[in-house]
C-alpha cells in the first residue's frame, strides 16, 4: 500500500499558492497581462475590463496592437520586436484605447515569456494608468508657456530677483 498523502499536501499547497496568487493578480488595480509571439492576448486581468471598458469576449478577440494609439505604434511594434529577442522592457510609456475610444497613457513594463527551452514564446507585463500625470504634465508645460509669452511681449520690464540673482528678465 503506497501513502499519498505527501502528494496530497503537495496538491493541496499548489491550489492554495494557485488561488492566493489569483486573488492577487485579479484585484490588482494595474493591468496585467500575457501576448502570444503576434500580441494576442493571452491572459488578462480584470483590470483590462474594469479600466479600458472591454468584455472579456472583447479582448479575447484583440491583438495588443489594435488598441494602441496610431502615433505609438511603430515605437510598441520595436519594442515588441526587442522583447521577442529576449530584452525586458521598463517604462514604456503608450496611449491605449478604450472600448468608448477615449486613450489612456499607460506605463508598460514587460518580459519575455520562455518555454521550457529558453524560446520566446509570448511576453508578460504590467500597465500602470498614468493619465492623470501626463495631462498635468501638458498642462504645467502649457502654462508655463502662456507665462514666458506674457512675459517677454510686456511692454513693462519685468525680473524676478532670487536670492540676489536675477532668475527671469525680460527684453525690456
Amino acid at each position: 500500500v503506497q501513502d499519498i498523502t505527501p502528494c496530497k499536501q503537495t496538491e493541496a499547497r499548489l491550489e492554495k499558492s494557485e488561488r492566493n496568487y489569483r486573488m492577487l493578480v485579479e484585484s490588482s488595480n494595474d493591468l496585467i497581462f500575457q501576448e502570444d509571439i503576434e500580441g494576442n492576448f493571452v491572459y488578462f486581468n480584470t483590470a483590462f475590463e474594469t479600466m479600458l471598458g472591454y468584455t472579456r469576449e472583447d479582448m479575447e478577440k484583440l491583438n495588443g496592437f489594435d488598441v494602441v494609439h496610431p502615433d505609438d505604434l511603430s515605437r510598441s511594434q520595436e519594442t515588441f520586436a526587442r522583447m521577442m529577442t529576449g530584452e525586458h522592457v521598463n517604462g514604456l510609456e503608450v496611449r491605449i484605447r478604450k472600448k468608448d475610444g477615449e486613450y489612456l497613457y499607460i506605463m508598460a513594463d514587460a518580459s519575455p515569456v520562455l518555454d521550457s527551452h529558453q524560446n520566446v514564446i509570448g511576453i508578460a507585463g504590467t500597465g500602470k494608468d498614468i493619465t492623470v500625470y501626463k495631462k498635468a504634465e501638458t498642462a504645467l508645460r502649457e502654462s508655463e508657456a502662456k507665462y514666458r509669452h506674457l512675459i517677454q511681449h510686456s511692454h513693462d520690464a519685468i525680473y524676478v530677483l532670487y536670492n540676489g540673482k536675477f532668475e527671469v528678465i525680460n527684453d525690456k
